[in-house]
């Protein structure tokens, strides 16, 4: 999505005109557990982890963060390293940007809850600038899918976003036991180029917002699951329904 590139485009470290503000930027750290944080009105990204490996975030709450950015992001410039980055139990919610922002290989989102990102009082005033996901897989300018490998996505709770409760690309990326219900898109987005994903037994319930206004409308796909290129796709033992009103409903 646009969105997220245009709002993302200073979030390369090594970028010498790099100028966002984090509540706490990890940079080459490794090893090191963050536990029982919470960050709040950040002006800028509330948590962020670059470079470094085998990072544990548990516990954290990330809400309220500002100017066109997420609550985490997780990111390697070093594309030497495969670094391994755990987030688990951890909440973010009313974000400007999207929940959780990653854009490396090796990281493990295990439990917690992504509710309310891409903070648009309507789904009527949905736009590119704001609209935001759950869980975004961001791939870096001018990488591949390969940088983003190994991505595991279990027991998570997305909803009420104003995009998609979670939207995957890359390689790798295993989705199971996730409740998406009530994004303004789809709760479950496969990109395209994506390989080798497996999305098992999650509940998605009640996605898409029929009052959503788009200027893309072929890109902003209101479904349960939906996936556009991608390959090599397991989708099983999944509960898809929209119980709402025909009005409302998006999926008839």
């Amino acid at each position: 999505f646009p969105s997220h590139d245009n709002a993302q485009a200073n979030t390369d470290i090594s970028n010498p005109d790099y100028d966002n503000v984090f509540g706490l930027l990890a940079h080459t750290s490794n090893s090191t557990v963050f536990r029982n944080l919470t960050f709040a009105n950040v002006y800028g990204i509330g948590l962020g982890i670059a470079v470094g490996y085998k990072n544990y975030v548990s516990n954290t709450t990330v809400k309220f963060s500002g100017d066109k950015k997420p609550g985490f992001w997780t990111a390697h410039t070093d594309l030497g390293r495969k670094g391994e980055t755990y987030s688990v139990n951890c909440t973010a919610f009313s974000n400007d940007l999207d929940g959780l922002i990653l854009s490396n290989s090796n990281v493990f989102i295990l439990g917690g809850v992504y509710q309310l990102n891409g903070r648009v009082t309507s789904p009527a005033l949905v736009s590119g600038a704001l609209g935001a996901s759950g869980i975004y897989t961001q791939i870096p300018s001018g990488a591949t899918t390969g940088q983003v490998s190994n991505v595991i996505v279990r027991n998570v709770k997305t909803y009420d976003n104003t995009e998609d409760g979670v939207h995957l690309n890359g390689n790798n990326i295993f989705v199971a036991n996730v409740y998406s219900a009530n994004n303004w898109l789809s709760g479950i987005r496969v990109e395209g180029w994506a390989n080798n994903i497996s999305i098992l037994n999650c509940n998605v319930i009640n996605n898409g917002a029929n009052t959503v206004v788009t200027a893309n409308p072929q890109y902003w796909t209101k479904s349960g699951i939906a996936f556009d290129g991608a390959s090599n796709l397991i989708i099983r033992n999944n509960f898809i329904t929209d119980t709402r009103s025909t009005a409302n409903a998006t999926q008839k």
